[in-house]
């Protein structure tokens, strides 16, 4: 009879999965997890970009320019062993220094194609680990949320099953009992899950833009190695690897994640004996590791260099937040300009479109005399009933002149209605005298 309530519950679970498997499967494609189709070819994201024409014409601009660069580097260099008493090294040894930089140019795209090969291969094998046989995170996260609501002689292997779509409400009911599913569980983690995606699917965009960045600056730090012994050249190599590595460790993580609330939701994992307890303890751990995945990134980049993860991880989540708060105010945009165009109206209405014009405009009007008149008085009146009670309460008593002050907005209200009352009682009061007079004459 109710089958339609828990229907419709599960179609909220359904939505935050779905949300999560499009924004992961984005994310997927920009770190190349996923491949892209090109051309009818399939291809990864960053490999179609460092093939692409326009990104080698753009280097091979750049390893012009670093060759000159080079050149004027190595002169210098030489000038500098030749003026000291006792040099580090000798003019052949900078030549030769000189020359294998050249030949590094040559084989800087090689070599990052080759990365990103082997990391792709590598990191779609962890990734694929530990989805724990699932297609995707969605359809694990609903099995896992089924503990306890599994039909006779249904469970995980029927959800992980070719063929199994947990989009699919008919089809979920014969493998569960939407009656006992964890709906709660599956709101807080699914939407835990959904805003660590959100704010760090702008740091994927990020990464791939910065990772083509570097790439077509890398003659440029390759050519300061004559001068500082490839110092420049190291900080490069940091910098790439923590752009490659920060992505995949990101969504690793999430998937580590979605296996560890998997694990701590089943029904037979109790913490504590008392119900409430266990459940608060279960939601603890799932709201806490949802806050620890922004710092995955740090914890991976800092494997590479010290430091260097956790300020790239905190720049990207602070990008991502200040995007997502622009996002925000441009939403709300529509609302705020129909606030004002109903205030616009509701003024004009009661004081006027003049009045109303002119007090947008910054101009004081008529009834921002009245406004300042009252709230001297109401402060004066304050002042009285006060007392002597020092130089500070008369400091506070003072009249400030504020335009949209709420007691001077009562005061007019108050005074308006007094008026009224005035005015009725000597229409009365005209009447009734009126009334008697006439008695009388009869």
């Amino acid at each position: 009879m109710f089958d339609w309530v828990f229907e419709l519950l599960y179609g909220i679970t359904k939505a935050i999965l779905e949300l999560i498997d499009g924004i992961l499967s984005c994310a997927n494609k920009l770190c190349g997890i996923e491949p892209i189709t090109v051309d009818g070819v399939e291809t990864d994201f960053l490999t179609l970009l460092f093939k692409s024409d326009e990104i080698n014409f753009a280097f091979r601009i750049t390893a012009v320019l670093g060759t000159i660069v080079i050149v004027f580097f190595s002169i210098f260099a030489i000038i500098r062993t030749v003026a000291k008493e006792k040099p580090n090294e000798t003019p052949a040894q900078i030549a030769i220094k000189t020359a294998k930089t050249i030949l590094m140019f040559l084989f800087v795209p090689v070599c990052m194609v080759a990365f990103m090969w082997i990391l792709n291969v590598f990191m779609t094998a962890i990734y694929s680990a530990t989805l724990a046989g699932a297609p995707n995170i969605g359809t694990f996260l609903f099995g896992a949320f089924a503990d306890g609501a599994w039909l006779p002689g249904k469970g995980m292997q029927d959800v992980i099953a070719e063929g199994f779509n947990y989009m699919d409400t008919d089809m979920v009911w014969t493998v569960v009992d939407l009656y006992d599913y964890n709906f709660f569980f599956s709101w807080v983690a699914g939407i835990a899950i959904l805003i660590c995606l959100a704010l760090c699917m702008i740091s994927f965009v990020e990464r791939a833009i910065s990772i083509v960045i570097l790439y077509v600056a890398a003659p440029f730090s390759l050519a300061s190695s004559v001068l500082d012994d490839g110092a420049r050249f190291k900080l490069w190599r940091d910098q790439i690897l923590i752009k490659f590595i920060n992505g995949y460790g990101m969504i690793i993580g999430i998937n580590i994640y979605a296996l560890i609330i998997g694990l701590v939701c089943r029904d037979s994992v109790v913490f504590f004996d008392s119900s409430f307890f266990n459940f608060l303890m279960k939601i603890m751990i799932i709201l806490g590791g949802a806050y620890s995945l922004q710092k995955i990134g740090a914890v991976i980049g800092n494997l590479v260099s010290a430091g260097a993860g956790t300020s790239e991880t905190q720049s990207a989540i602070g990008a991502a937040k200040g995007a997502f708060g622009r996002l925000g105010s441009m939403a709300m945009a529509p609302f705020k300009a129909a606030r004002g165009v109903f205030n616009f109206g509701r003024d004009t209405a009661n004081y006027g479109l003049a009045s109303t014009i002119a007090g947008d405009l910054g101009f004081r009007t008529k009834r921002d005399y009245m406004r300042y008149n009252m709230e001297k008085n109401l402060s004066k009146d304050k002042s009285k009933e006060g007392g002597a009670g020092g130089s500070d309460s008369q400091n506070s008593n003072q009249p400030k002149y504020n335009k949209g002050s709420n007691a001077v907005q009562n005061a007019l209200e108050n005074n308006q209605n007094q008026n009224n009352n005035n005015n009725n009682n000597n229409q009365n009061n005209n009447e009734n005298h009126n009334q008697n007079k006439s008695q009388g004459q009869n």
